[in-house]
This record gives structure tokens, C-alpha cells and sequence, in this order.
């Protein structure tokens, strides 16, 4: 639910509730590929491109083909 919530967030340009709903899903699941992608995506829209690379980066190390998924749905 709130991994879903966060995406419509994100792609409704609401960073801060996209990252606030994606640190929740975060907390009960570290290793949650769409979640760790979706907020690196929220912090670099939020201009936090030290935050966002880094999560972006560790998303891919998680599931590697992650950005596409992404990207079938709007989100580069």
C-alpha cells in the first residue's frame, strides 16, 4: 500500500510524501528494490542528488533492471 502510495506521489510531484511513504516501506523492508528506486527518484526531484544517487545506485545493486521498470511507467 504505502510502496504504491509513494509512486502516485512521486509521479504527482509530491516528493516529501513520496519519500515519507517510501522510508516507511524501507523500514520494514531494507532490501525493497521499487521502494529504495522510488525515493532516489523522489530526493532527486527534491534537488538532493547526493541522497537520490545514492539510492538510485543501491536499488541497482538490489535488482539491477530496476530502472526500466521505472521507466514503463513515466519515471526517468
Amino acid at each position: 500500500m504505502l510502496n504504491v502510495r509513494g509512486f502516485a506521489y512521486l509521479k504527482s510531484g509530491q516528493a516529501d510524501k513520496s519519500v515519507a511513504d517510501y522510508d516507511a516501506v524501507i523500514r520494514i523492508e531494507p532490501k525493497n528494490a521499487a521502494a529504495v528506486f522510488g525515493r532516489g527518484m523522489a530526493k532527486l526531484k527534491k534537488n538532493d542528488k547526493a541522497g537520490g544517487e545514492a539510492d538510485v545506485a543501491a536499488a541497482k545493486a538490489i535488482k539491477p533492471d530496476i530502472a526500466e521498470e521505472f521507466a514503463r511507467f513515466g519515471v526517468k
